[in-house]
């Protein structure tokens, strides 16, 4: 799969069927002041950010709600305006998920717990209002989420 719309470039390219991925991106990200900027407007300064990532599978796929996942490990960079984030043997999986019905909605599913401490979040509303928090904890992925605003 690649995209390249204007200032934007994404390639995902199987290597290997559930063996190696490779990922590309290049484009802009905001940078916010506070993670909870992201739950309004999330007006912020513009910054380019791209990666170059390589996935390996380290076991077999498993099924999932409506499609599979597979543990794998992860290597490659991330460049940032600050520099650059080297990443080597991250623990991580890939999913694939899907519908046959067009316009149908995908069921929820939970990754599980992470086992990284980066104390990241990652606020986002849904087209309804609705809000899930996600961060990042020492314990794993900490949720909160808000019913749609009306």
């Amino acid at each position: 799969m690649i995209a390249k719309p204007p200032e934007m470039w994404a390639q995902f390219t199987c290597e290997h069927p559930f063996e190696q991925w490779t990922v590309g991106n290049e484009g802009h990200a905001v940078e916010l002041d506070d993670p909870d900027d992201a739950l309004g407007l999330a007006y912020g300064r513009p910054a380019p950010m791209s990666s170059d990532l390589e996935w390996y599978a380290t076991g077999p796929a498993r099924d999932i709600v409506a499609g599979y996942e597979q543990p794998g490990v992860l290597h490659g960079d991330v460049e940032l305006v600050a520099g650059v984030l080297e990443l080597s043997e991250l623990q991580a999986h890939r999913t694939h998920r899907w519908t046959r019905h067009p316009g149908a909605v995908l069921p929820p599913w939970d990754p599980g717990p992470a086992v990284a401490h980066l104390g990241l979040r990652a606020p986002f509303r849904f087209p309804d209002g609705s809000v899930c928090d996600l961060v990042l904890t020492a314990h794993g992925w900490r949720r909160r989420t808000s019913p749609a605003q009306r």
